[in-house]
Parts: C-alpha cells; structure tokens; sequence
C-alpha cells in the first residue's frame, strides 16, 4: 500500500480503483458499459479532433511514440487532454483503463514508448476495430509506471482484454473471451472465478451478491454482458439495460465511490453519461455532431454540468487555462507532473489540417 500511495503521489493518478467494465451482447448499438469508481468525481469530457500530431510524454530514456490522429474521439478524463480514463471515437471502437496492480510491463527495447493514459489516446486515434488496435497496441512499448489494463471492443461486437502480464502483452478475444468483462483482477483469474460461480450458483443468487470485490463484480458483469433480451429484461432498451448493469456493480463504499457511470453507443457513435452528482441525469453526445478539424480546436464539458439530454451545444473550445484548472484540481498528481500535463498541448502537438 505504501508503494502505490507513493507510486501515485510521483505520477500520473492511476484511472480506477474498483472499476468494471462489460459489452451487451446483442445490442443493436454495440453497447459498452463502464464505471469509474475513484475517491473524486471531477473531470472533463473531451471531443478529440482528426489530424492532430502527438509526440508522447513521461517515457524517459526512451524514444517517444509520434503519430496523428485519424479520428475524432470523445473522452473522459481527470488529467487533462490526451491522457483519457475512457473513450471512444467515430469509427465505433471504445477502450477503457482499469486497474490492475499485478501489472509488470515490458523491458525497454526498440520500439517507440507511450505513457500508459496516452496508450488509450493513441488506440482511439488509430484504431477502427478492435482487431487494429490489438496490432497497434504491438507496435509499442507501454509505460514503465503503468497499474492498469484495458477492455475494448469495436461496433461489430468483437472485443479484447489487453494487459501485461509477467513483462510481455497478453490479450484475450474471440474464444479466449468468454465473458465480455472486465475488473480489477487479470483475466484468467477472473474468467476461472466466474466459470466456478456460474457452475455452482443460479444467476439471482450471483446477481444479488453485494459484493465490491473484483471478481464477484466481474462474475455479475459477465451475466449482464449476456442477459440482454432475456425474459427477466423484455422490453428494457439497450441503454437502460447498461445503466441497470453499472448500478448491480457500482462501488458505495468510505474509500471509493462510482462517480462516472458511461454507455457508449458504438453504432451511434454516442456516449451517455450518469454522474455521482446528478444520478437522475443523463447527458448523451454524439460524435458526429462536432467539426472533426483540428482547426476547431478541441471541445469540452465538465461532466457534472448542469444540463441533459443532447448536451453537444453545451460544448466550448478548449483553452490553457480550461486544462491547466483540471490538471490542478487533481490532488495526486506532484508539481512536476502537473507542470508537464499542463506543457503538454503547446509543447507536444500539432494541427496538420492545413499540411
């Protein structure tokens, strides 16, 4: 414990603390469902645009990771532009970051490195498919401080777990991912979990465990992933069903708390989003309703703003002190790294739309 309280003093604020995350199969949108669970609750919502260039940071003694964004993406994040919690872009591809603190990253080797947030934002970037961002993902090296790991899946339904297992990538999909969840724990630890629950135990029985820890969260989230459309929930839409999902395994506890419940709509190219301060609220926002030149600059939201339904006009372009006041606000990031995040648009990016 003392390792990671140090771990997050020094360094970007690890995006998660009882997290979960599932797919509803058989949804005609290619829903994903995600909480975040932390100990704060504010944060941003920002509309990424196309054709910025981005250089990557915090990856010391190694060379960088530069590459330009292909697609707009919406993210939620708590440490400014370019280093999400979760996101997803315009060609209905989502990856969300969970924590998992037997992470053991690559050695240094010849590829380029990517802070472990930028890691996501890249994904989003260049990826259109899950199957894409899996090659991706092999094309580079995550960063050293990294505690969590990754759940993403595209509009046609197919999904992946990436994470670092013992210094090298491990990804499950297609047959490998039975259940489409994921927690707090690896994997393979939790697909084991799940498959001795589900041998032993009726579906009610799982889904009434109150249980905050991992793999009981990710053994119900793993039912929620399947049930949709089943007789218990005829006639729930899609959306309601995710959100209904993200309350069975939401965190009410002294040290963390579910404060960003999201839905994305990967066929819409919608996100929806519940916050801790206004649970009764749902804000949507469609991708597809905002200029994708880098031109425009980027667009934010505070997720607690006061507004509902359709939120997209709610937006306004982001400026330095918009990022700088976030990055602030965030009490586990040290000096120098709020002194980097807040460098970093200026310093490290660039528009290519007139190139």
């Amino acid at each position: 414990m003392r390792t990671l309280i140090l771990l997050l003093l020094l360094y970007v604020a690890t995006p998660a603390n009882a997290c979960t995350a599932f797919f509803v199969e058989g949804s005609p949108n290619a829903v994903v469902a995600k909480n975040l669970d932390w100990f704060t609750g504010q944060g941003l919502i920002y509309i990424n645009k196309r054709n910025v260039k981005k250089t990557s940071i915090f990856v010391h003694g190694q060379t960088p990771l530069t590459w330009v964004a292909k697609y707009v993406s919406g993210t939620l994040t708590q440490s400014g532009i370019d280093f999400p919690y979760d996101g997803m872009n315009e060609a209905g591809f989502a990856v969300t970051g969970l924590q998992l603190l037997t992470t053991v990253v690559p050695p240094a080797d010849a590829r380029p490195a990517v802070d472990y947030l930028q890691f996501m934002q890249y994904l989003l970037d260049t990826s259109a498919s899950t199957a894409e961002a899996i090659a991706n993902a092999q094309k580079v090296r995550i960063g050293d401080n990294s505690k969590i790991h990754y759940f993403a899946c595209d509009r046609s339904g197919q999904c992946a777990t990436l994470e670092y297992i013992d210094g090298a990538l491990s990804v499950h999909s297609e047959a490998a991912l039975p259940a489409k969840a994921l927690a707090n724990n690896s994997y393979a630890d939790s697909i084991t979990y799940f498959n001795q629950q589900t041998s032993t135990l009726s579906p009610l029985a799982i889904l009434s465990n109150i249980s905050h820890f991992s793999l009981d969260r990710f053994t119900r989230a793993g039912l929620w992933s399947k049930n949709f459309g089943t007789t218990q929930f005829a006639g729930v839409g899609e959306i309601e069903y995710a959100f209904r999902g993200l309350q069975n395994v939401a965190e009410y506890g002294p040290v963390s708390q579910t404060y960003w419940s999201m839905v994305f709509g990967l066929n819409s190219k919608t996100l929806y989003l519940k916050t801790f301060s206004h649970p009764a609220v749902i804000k949507s926002i469609n991708l597809s309703q905002f200029d994708p030149s880098c031109s425009s600059k980027a667009q934010i939201l505070d997720v607690d703003a006061a507004v509902s339904g359709d939120v997209t006009t709610s937006f306004h372009a982001l400026t330095d002190a918009d990022n700088k006041a976030l990055i602030e606000l965030n009490s586990q990031l040290s000096a120098p790294v709020k002194a980097a995040l807040e460098a970093y648009p200026a310093a490290h990016t660039s528009c290519q739309d007139s190139l």
